[in-house]
């Protein structure tokens, strides 16, 4: 509860940005627009980086891993 609720909540919300940011992606290469492939892939990878330390600090090993 408190504030591991409110880290936990935080962490959640940042998931769905991703998610969005992933189908946005999505419809940029179906699309074919390479300029917007490319930023939406430096913003997914600064989210997924971000979530990653996240779930490190908080004990969240299986979410802490990256897939290569």
């Amino acid at each position: 509860g408190g504030a591991d609720g409110d880290r936990i909540a935080a962490w959640l919300a940042q998931q769905r940005r991703r998610q969005a940011l992933v189908d946005e992606l999505a419809a940029a290469f179906a699309a074919q627009q390479d300029a917007r492939i490319s930023t939406l892939s430096q913003r997914i990878d600064a989210l997924n980086a971000a979530g990653t330390a996240f779930a490190a600090r908080h004990g969240l090993g299986a979410c802490a891993r990256t897939v290569a």
